[in-house]
């Protein structure tokens, strides 16, 4: 492997890396970010559940900027990691637990459902076998773009329809705002530490994605 093209592995895993820091850290204090700073809060971690919390505190084009930038800001570097390294980018997704079933449905179906797959669930795991697959590229930014747009038209709709329930629960946070908080970090360190001690931890498993591919290749340069 060259030095330019170690460099270009490393700058996708950090990226990839630093998406993962930014949703530990949203999650963790959720919270306080749903109720004092809601597009602060999906610019970190745009998990649906965050999303529709936001989805009626926030003005329409203010949450679909930020949403739709955040939801794809990541899915172009695990759709080259899969099209780049395909069997150990496929590796990393079995390390994280709980993908075996999953990965095998995704792996018998996605020949004939891939398109469909990637509109109505363009997460991490789909656009890395996306690559994976080799999907062309055109086709997969189509399907990425509109079945996240989609997304959260849907997410706003539900939010809308459902305000008042959306209301009462962040009028909640707003109450216990503090021990929820203290709460959520607790959980989410606990969950780190017991990852890291598994070794299913997501940044233990890039490092290690990076030392596979990279390997002993004498002509890395480095």
């Amino acid at each position: 492997m060259t030095r330019s093209e170690r460099w270009r592995l490393h700058v996708m895993l950090v990226g990839v890396g630093a998406l993962f820091v930014a949703a530990t850290v949203g999650q963790a204090l959720s919270p306080t970010l749903a109720t004092e700073a809601p597009l602060l809060l999906i610019a970190l971690n745009p998990r649906n559940s965050f999303m529709l919390l936001v989805s009626q505190q926030v003005p329409f084009w203010s949450y679909m900027t930020v949403g739709f930038v955040r939801l794809v800001l990541g899915d172009p570097l695990l759709y080259l990691l899969g099209y780049l390294y395909g069997d150990a980018a496929r590796r990393f997704l079995r390390s994280q637990g709980g993908f075996d079933t999953l990965l095998g449905w995704l792996d018998r179906w996605f020949g004939k459902l891939g398109p469909v797959i990637v509109f109505v669930a363009p997460n991490a795991t789909v656009c890395v076998l996306a690559g994976v697959t080799r999907m062309r590229a055109t086709l997969f930014i189509v399907l990425n773009v509109t079945g996240t747009v989609t997304r959260l038209l849907l997410i706003w709709w539900l939010g809308d329809l459902f305000r008042d329930q959306v209301e009462w629960f962040l009028d909640l946070l707003a109450r216990y705002q503090w021990p929820a908080t203290f709460v959520m970090v607790a959980i989410v360190a606990v969950q780190v530490m017991l990852s890291r001690r598994r070794g299913t931890d997501e940044l233990q498993q890039l490092e290690r994605l990076e030392h596979e591919i990279v390997g002993d290749d004498p002509d890395d340069g480095i």
